[in-house]
């Protein structure tokens, strides 16, 4: 009896969306695979040669393999098994080298279904499952396992061995649970169910095979593949045939025309083929035999258009019981021995396929055998190298911690030895400001003194002689006196120009941004020069040192702009922050070379910038000259 057997088709390959150039080829392969197994095989057969050398012309892996395993399809559709392997196997060639397990899988499956279904070969059936097996457990592939594990029990109901097609189809079951509820779980569990069915049929386990077909009922209603419902049609018209106590001809008819309708659907020569011996059984049953003699004729039919496939002897049995029946005793006995031929080939075949398969057993087991030994092998290779790996790790992780602590100690030697040189600098450079400040302290502390003798001094003895020179009576004298006064009153101004310059007083009675102010001031005053003076920001508190350096600079870049820029504008510009104090002197003067700085006086300033731990940028150009000086407020000046 022809039993249901899992197939993939074009869901082997989930093939992603080309690119452009590829686009053409992949839907010329659609519509081949669409042509093929819609009943225009040729028309199918050529478009897929066609997108098959477009594919190899590009390159592409991916398409050439999609090509193969649709003309495998339309081989097999066409009844042409070997042929459809041929294509198979080159496919899963392909995906082999693409690393893709899934497909590789169900590319063997479908070339064991091809030896099982189509060429009864069932060593080669049995190989190629267990070979999609092993790929499909790597991909985590639950429908495949379940496909392999039906069609196992598949193989082994040809070979009659119940218990084994028992055993396989309940596995297939438990693995079509753990598949996600689809419409491919429901096909799969219909299609187990109809295996069911067709083993409690042989083993005459009819009470089984009443639930089996109530549940089978319910699927059938649902489905819409027309391969399933052809045998669950078929197994419930047989169960009706031969059912000891319920047998219904009529029941069994109208169940096979059924079925018979649903296998006009199917484009498969095999199962066209089976249907129509179905109907014939049921007609000699009848006692119609003429209408069971056109099915048997157009069963045959069906095999002779096929050459690859195989009729069993139930056909020509068939074809004896019609004879029988119509009194042609001589062709009744001619196609009852070929009947006979066909059993004891069968049963010859199915003997040596045990035979194979006890001999595939014996070798799977030597080969593991010899693979466990080689493992063993290897494994004590892999302790031995472990080993001496380890011993290497330990003398290089000796010598890389050796060589990491020398180098540490070098490392801290020589901080160590940095950090006295830079002590011992810092100590000269104290020593250095601090005899540095003691000057500047002591020309400050000397320009106080001889300002204070300037303005307590001879200003004031001057002051005197000018009160007493105003006492002198006389008009014959007032011109020379008036003269004197005034030569007097520009001395006693001179004096205190040069007391104020020497020791400003507006620092400590104002401030010094004050200080500056005023000194800007004074000088756009007496001279032709226009100054500008501006300030930003909240000086905090400074020391008087500081202060006195600070004023003295702009002192310094002022009178160097008078002396030297020819300028008629200057500008003056400080911005106090809590941690920076910046000062900038601008002319427009005619500026100087680099090498004359010196000349310059801008040597002057260096001890002042020094003291202050400050910064100076110079720059000049024909345009003018600038001084940008940032001093740090944060550290105690030197």
């Amino acid at each position: 009896m022809r039993i249901l057997a899992c197939a993939f088709f074009l869901s082997l390959i989930g093939y992603t969306q080309p690119p452009s150039d590829s686009l053409a080829i992949a839907q010329k392969i659609q519509e081949g695979r669409q042509l093929a197994t819609t009943g225009e095989l040729h028309s199918g057969d050529s478009l897929l040669h066609v997108a098959l050398v477009e594919a190899q012309g590009i390159a592409s892996l991916p398409l050439e393999r999609m090509a193969l395993q649709n003309l495998g399809v339309a081989a097999r559709f066409a009844g042409k098994p070997s042929l459809a392997i041929s294509y198979y196997e080159k496919a899963a060639q392909i995906s082999l080298r693409l690393q893709d397990t899934l497909t590789t899988g169900r590319l063997y499956f479908n070339i064991a279904l091809e030896r099982h279904q189509n060429q009864g070969h069932f060593p080669g059936a049995v190989q190629g499952y267990l070979k999609a097996l092993a790929f499909m457990k790597v991909a985590q592939d639950t429908l495949g396992r379940m496909s392999v594990y039906q069609n196992l029990g598949n193989v082994y109901e040809s070979m009659a061995d119940w218990q084994q097609a028992k055993s396989y189809t309940e596995k297939a079951m438990a693995a079509i649970q753990q598949f996600p509820d689809a419409p491919e779980r429901s096909l799969a569990i219909q299609g187990l169910n109809i295996n069911l069915i067709n083993l409690d049929l042989e083993t005459a386990n009819f009470e089984h095979a009443n639930s089996m077909i109530a549940v089978g009922d319910s699927l059938a209603q649902l489905s819409t593949d027309p391969e399933n419902n052809y045998h669950f049609y078929r197994l419930k018209s047989e169960y009706y045939r031969i059912h000891p106590n319920e047998k219904d001809l009529d029941r069994a008819l109208h169940l096979a025309q059924t079925a018979f309708d649903y296998a006009q659907q199917v484009d498969f020569h095999y199962q066209r083929s089976g249907a129509h011996q179905m109907m014939a059984e049921i007609y000699l049953d009848r006692n119609q035999p003429k209408k069971a003699f056109s099915h048997l004729q157009q069963a045959q039919a069906l095999y002779d258009a096929a050459p690859d496939l195989q009729p069993d002897g139930d056909l020509y049995q068939l074809f004896a019981l019609y004879y029988k029946k119509n009194s042609q005793t001589g062709k009744a006995l001619t196609a009852l021995e070929y009947a006979q031929q066909i059993q004891d080939s069968v049963l010859n075949e199915r003997i040596q396929h045990r035979v194979n398969l006890l001999d595939i057993q014996y070798q799977t087991a030597e080969k593991n055998r010899q693979i466990s030994e080689q493992n063993l092998e290897i494994q004590a290779h892999q302790n031995r190298l472990l080993q001496q790996k380890q011993k290497l790790f330990l003398a290089l992780g000796g010598g890389i911690l050796f060589f990491v602590a020398a180098v540490g100690i070098w490392f801290f030697f020589r901080q160590k030895h940095q950090l006295a040189l830079q002590k011992i600098k810092g100590l000269e450079q104290q020593r250095e400001i601090a005899e540095l400040e003691a000057v500047i302290q002591g020309e400050e502390q000397e320009r106080h003194r001889i300002a204070k003798e300037l303005h307590d001094g001879i200003n004031g003895d001057l002051s005197a002689l000018k009160f007493q020179l105003g006492a002198i009576p006389g008009s014959d004298t007032t011109g020379i006196v008036d003269k004197t006064m005034n030569m007097l009153d520009d001395s006693i101004e001179s004096i205190r120009s040069i007391a104020h310059n020497l020791a400003p007083p507006a620092i400590t009675q104002f401030g010094l941004i004050e200080a500056i102010r005023q000194f800007g001031h004074k000088l756009d005053k007496n001279n032709s020069l226009e100054v500008v003076y501006q300030h930003y920001g909240n000086l905090p508190q400074l020391s008087p040192s500081v202060e006195t350096m600070i004023y003295r600079i702009v002192q310094e870049l002022s009178q160097n702009t008078l002396k030297h820029a020819q300028a008629s504008e200057l500008l003056i510009q400080t911005n106090a922050s809590p941690t920076h104090f910046q000062l900038t002197v601008e002319d427009n003067g005619q500026g100087f070379a680099p090498k004359a700085a010196a000349g310059l006086g801008l040597k002057n300033l260096e001890s002042r910038i020094q003291f202050l731990n400050a910064q100076m940028e110079v720059d000049s150009s024909p345009e003018g000259s600038s001084y940008h000086i940032e001093i740090p407020l944060n550290t105690k000046p030197s």
